[in-house]
């Protein structure tokens, strides 16, 4: 889709409190050949949606995509929903893509 429509493709990573160090992995250039693209690490500002909504608005974003992950029962019991928080958060369409592991 980017390359269809000449778009610049922003990778983000919201880091947030425990959060691993997570490093921009050069293999994703194999992916993206052919697609004009950056990556970004970005300190949490108050909540990952908050902050994506922010730089969507600096950049002056035409979409935004997320990429959601599987969680397990568990987990689900704990954690909240980043895609869920976003959808009322930010004023763009909003593209998921489901995760395969």
């Amino acid at each position: 889709m980017c390359q269809r429509f000449n778009a610049h493709l922003y990778m983000v990573h919201v880091k947030t409190f425990g959060d691993s160090i997570f490093e921009y992995d050069p293999a994703m250039d194999i992916y993206l050949d052919g697609i004009n693209y950056s990556y970004k690490a970005l300190e949490n500002e108050s909540t990952v949606a908050v902050t994506l909504s922010n730089y969507c608005d600096y950049l002056g974003a035409d979409a935004l995509c997320m990429i959601h992950r599987q969680k397990t029962w568990f987990q689900r019991l704990f954690a909240k929903s980043i895609t869920k928080e976003e959808l009322f958060e930010i004023n763009l369409p909003l593209l998921i893509l489901n995760a395969h592991k």
